[in-house]
């Protein structure tokens, strides 16, 4: 064994004025470290709670939107008069030619895939 003081631990190596500078750079790290964790939950809180308001605020006019668009929507297929049958066969044939046109291959047409090229 050595003789005289046991240096268990590095700290106990440094004399009065080292232990002094790194009790002082320690004691600022800490106090940093402690600032910035209070700093960020802070601003997360108040991220939070400005994000919650305005989720509720934009399901408030979702919820206004598509009761206006319900309203809307009434009396628009209140104001137009249902279509004939021979309007609905027009309707059919015009979509019918429409898709074969615009993409052959994508629709069925009377039952069967259109595999014709043409345009």
């Amino acid at each position: 064994m050595m003789s005289g003081k046991s240096h268990r631990f590095w700290w106990n190596k440094l004399n009065q004025e080292q232990y002094r500078v790194w009790k002082i750079f320690g004691g600022i790290f800490i106090f940093g470290t402690v600032g910035k964790l209070i700093y960020f939950k802070a601003t997360q809180d108040a991220i939070n709670e400005l994000l919650a308001e305005n989720h509720m605020a934009a399901v408030r006019h979702l919820k206004a939107t598509d009761e206006n668009s319900k309203n809307f929507a009434a009396k628009h297929s209140a104001a137009i008069p249902p279509l004939t049958s021979e309007q609905r066969v027009q309707l059919s044939r015009f979509l019918s030619e429409f898709r074969r046109r615009n993409a052959p291959n994508s629709y069925a047409h009377n039952g069967e895939r259109n595999n014709n090229k043409e345009n």
